[in-house]
């Protein structure tokens, strides 16, 4: 298990609670990985992305630009990001 710094919280909307835990559970597996798992599997995926953020103002903003980075699958290729 890779080390990670202390924990933070992160407040979610129900519908994206509900939607994280059961993705959790999809594993079918008595070993299922955690929520902070999915949650730094997602993290470590947006890092690789060519995410234009300038002038983003909102979530729905990013979640556009989010959107037109991995529409153009080419984003693979990237190293991590902001770091």
């Amino acid at each position: 298990m890779p080390a990670y710094e202390p924990s933070i919280s992160i407040p979610l909307p129900p519908k994206s609670r509900q939607y994280l835990q059961w993705l959790v559970t999809r594993t079918g597996r008595d070993d299922a990985l955690g929520e902070a798992d999915v949650v730094a599997a997602l993290i470590r995926v947006a890092m690789r992305l060519d995410i234009d953020v300038d002038g983003v103002a909102t979530q729905t903003d990013l979640e556009g630009r989010i959107w037109h980075s991995l529409s153009r699958g080419d984003s693979g290729a990237r190293p991590a990001r902001g770091l």
